[in-house]
């Protein structure tokens, strides 16, 4: 049996331990400008490194634009370099379209607002570095 003083001893290095695994997480905002009003959704893509860039995302959402724009917030994401691909599902099918050579119909976008040529921009075109505090990026769909 614990007495009061190991009790409050346990619970107080439960929070602490607790505390430390979010201590050096930031939130990352991500604003979108849509080339036009639309609906469907916005398809957010993060990811860590350039073995996974456009592979296996360490994190993704779908929003819902509210005119020609759309917010997205990923929470408690630990510091480091990331970047980010989207798209405006415009027609609300669930994916991108594309035409036979492979060009997407819809609106795309990366972090930094990179661009590719002849596909989309490399890991370290879009990477940004998230640290401990908050950060707002902001990409333009198109």
């Amino acid at each position: 049996m614990f007495k009061a003083s190991e009790a409050g001893r346990w619970i107080g290095a439960i929070f602490a331990v607790a505390a430390a695994g979010t201590a050096d997480a930031a939130d990352l905002a991500i604003e979108f400008s849509l080339k036009a009003a639309g609906n469907g959704q916005v398809f957010v893509s993060v990811y860590s490194s350039a073995a996974d860039w456009m592979k296996k995302p360490v994190k993704s959402l779908k929003i819902a634009p509210v005119g020609d724009a759309a917010t997205a917030v990923l929470a408690d994401l630990p510091p480091g370099d990331y970047a980010v691909s989207a798209f405006h599902d415009s027609n609300g099918n669930g994916k991108l379209d594309a035409n036979f050579l492979k060009i997407p119909n819809e609106p795309i976008g990366f972090s930094n607002n990179a661009s590719g040529s002849f596909g989309p921009p490399s890991f370290d075109q879009a990477k940004f570095s998230l640290g401990t505090t908050n950060l707002k990026i902001a990409i333009a769909l198109r």
